[in-house]
């Protein structure tokens, strides 16, 4: 970087150092990509961005540094699967948490939730939120995420 690499040149497959940084977990990397202005919302030809890369490694460091870089939890929900989405699948209570305290973390969350209650009702069911066809209520985890996240 220091010899004028460019931070966000990339493979054939789109991937950026940035990218596989967060993909190994790599703190280090991470912020020196980052303080070298390395985009953090860049994605590869499949849709991935560095932050669903550091989400995929399960490296919670790596994750809120690029968050406070300004990477966004809402990147890649065209193809249905995003780093709220990904956390949650791996059961990573401690990521959806990190994820959903940003505004659009929050929104994907809120989407996933109502898709998943939309596809269990039965048909003809009231869509309104209550009615026979409304799922239940759920509580919270110790986390304060949804049950229905982790």
């Amino acid at each position: 970087l220091s010899a004028g690499v460019d931070g966000n040149a990339a493979d054939a497959d789109g991937w950026t150092a940035l990218t596989f940084a967060a993909a190994a977990g790599n703190l280090p990397i991470v912020q020196a990509l980052l303080k070298a202005k390395a985009d953090p919302n860049v994605l590869a030809k499949d849709d991935k961005s560095p932050l669903f890369a550091a989400v995929f490694s399960g490296n919670a460091e790596v994750v809120r540094a690029l968050l406070a870089a300004g990477a966004r939890t809402d990147v890649g929900i065209a193809s249905g699967n995003n780093p709220v989405t990904l956390a949650r699948d791996r059961k990573r209570a401690d990521l959806v948490a990190l994820l959903t305290a940003r505004p659009e973390g929050a929104v994907a969350a809120n989407n996933l939730k109502a898709a998943v209650a939309q596809a269990a009702r039965p048909p003809g069911a009231v869509t309104d939120g209550s009615g026979p066809g409304a799922p239940p209520s759920t509580g919270a985890s110790s986390t304060g995420v949804p049950d229905e996240l982790i």
